[in-house]
């Protein structure tokens, strides 16, 4: 007759291995099939890609706020035209969750780009030149020109002209220049007299 210590793991080792069996049956299923061919083994496979760097987040925030009718879509592909050259991209669903979440941020920084105090640029690199017309109580069209400086936004110029010819308008554009300046540019739309 064997001891009771043997006789102990005589009957407790099969049991404890019939459990190991159920328990891993449990877990990933029948690992062997009764029949056929064996399968392979599926364990699950969570893949993740690693999260975005802030500063995307940063850049996705400030192109919604400062097109607030930009559609995710649109918002993807600005930002994938400026950034995948550098080897970052984003996708619709990406460019909508970060809305969806910073959706508060986004409209401080709306107000804060909409109250913002514009500041003066460099003096006489552009000006916008224009003509305009008037009609007084006779019904007669008087032209008037104005010359603008696009960086300081100052009025230079804004006179009533007795024609459109390219003379008068040459020479009112010399009085500005000798009050003012030499521009490095000038911005004017199509009219017959700028073109000529």
């Amino acid at each position: 007759m064997p001891s009771l210590p043997v006789l102990v793991l005589m009957v407790i080792l099969p049991l404890l291995l019939i459990g190991i069996m159920l328990l891993v049956r449990q877990i990933y299923g029948n690992p062997i099939p009764r029949y056929g061919r064996r399968k392979p083994l599926m364990l699950p496979v969570h893949l993740s890609m690693p999260a975005k760097p802030e500063w995307v987040r940063q850049e996705i925030i400030k192109l919604k706020a400062q097109g607030p009718d930009l559609g995710c879509r649109h918002i993807a592909m600005i930002f994938n035209r400026r950034y995948a050259a550098k080897g970052m991209t984003v996708g619709k669903t990406y460019v909508s969750n970060v809305i969806r979440k910073y959706y508060y941020d986004i409209h401080v920084i709306r107000q804060k780009l909409k109250c913002r105090k514009l500041t003066a640029g460099p003096r006489n690199r552009i000006w916008g030149l224009d003509l305009t017309g008037k009609t007084d109580d006779q019904g007669q069209l008087h032209s008037i020109l104005g010359i603008l400086d696009h960086g300081t936004r100052a009025n230079l110029t804004l006179a009533v002209l007795k024609n459109k010819s390219t003379a008068t308008l040459l020479r009112a554009l010399a009085n500005g220049i000798e009050r003012f300046g030499r521009p490095q540019t000038l911005r004017t739309n199509n009219e017959v007299m700028f073109r000529s």
